[in-house]
């Protein structure tokens, strides 16, 4: 179904082994994900990638090992998500 492709981000996905807003936004937009209240977008485009990296390494990957990988559980923010 259509609904659930474009939707994959709210569930678990194992080609990223992640899920949620957190844990698939940084690895699909990339330094393209907006930081510091929008001001990022005026930031050259090798600055806007270090922060990129530096957030992968210092909190998505720790956030990953946590959650998806050591405790093998999670759950949702507790807003009811329509798409879920």
């Amino acid at each position: 179904m259509i609904i659930n492709e474009k939707t994959k981000k709210y569930r678990y996905d194992p080609e990223t082994g992640s899920d949620g807003t957190f844990g698939e936004n940084y690895i699909l937009y990339k330094e393209f994900l907006p930081l510091f209240g929008y001001k990022s977008i005026y930031y050259p485009k090798e600055l806007r990638r270090k922060h990129y990296e530096n957030i992968i390494e210092l909190f998505w990957k720790p956030f990953q090992e946590e959650v998806f990988i050591k405790s093998k559980t999670w759950f949702t923010c507790g807003d009811l998500c329509n798409v879920a």
